[in-house]
């Protein structure tokens, strides 16, 4: 999903506020081409200028940096053997199972493979910013030993 740029969101957020560019420079203590430059380029300005844009826009730096509201949280997908491949790659999944052999008696629920692709899942839910991304102990063994036949 593309996410309006930081200088695309600033034209927008400054022209909202019927204020132009010298005059946000002036509230913000900077000139009219910094406001410019950030508003044209991918370049973001350092963080204490934009909690200074931010308070002239009457907004939290945090929304003004990512076009979220405070309020916004990331939706909670709960993961299954059957929605898996939807929302993560498979690929790197089999390759944290590489070289496991599942045990004669099947792969117990606490057994560090299953704690390994838990806390595979955990980084992607943090590291992704669009979801957040639960799954079950009894899930992630299955997944495992759907993957270990898989290969």
């Amino acid at each position: 999903m593309d996410r309006e740029s930081f200088g695309t969101r600033l034209r927008s957020l400054r022209e909202s506020a019927g204020l132009s560019q010298t005059e946000l420079a002036e509230k913000v203590g900077t000139d009219q081409n910094h406001i410019s430059k950030w508003e044209q380029s991918p370049t973001e300005p350092e963080f204490a200028v934009v909690e200074r844009l931010a308070f002239a826009l009457g907004m939290p730096a945090v929304e003004l940096l990512t076009g979220r509201p405070l309020t916004w949280q990331k939706p909670t997908i709960r993961l299954t053997c059957d929605n898996f491949a939807e929302h993560l790659s498979t690929d790197y999944a089999e390759s944290l199972v590489d070289g496991f052999t599942i045990p004669a008696d099947g792969i117990a629920l606490d057994d560090w493979i299953v704690t390994k692709f838990l806390v595979w899942v955990a980084r992607e839910s943090e590291r992704l910013p669009d979801a957040r991304y639960e799954i079950s102990r009894h899930v992630a063994a299955v997944l495992v030993e759907r993957l270990v036949a898989r290969r």
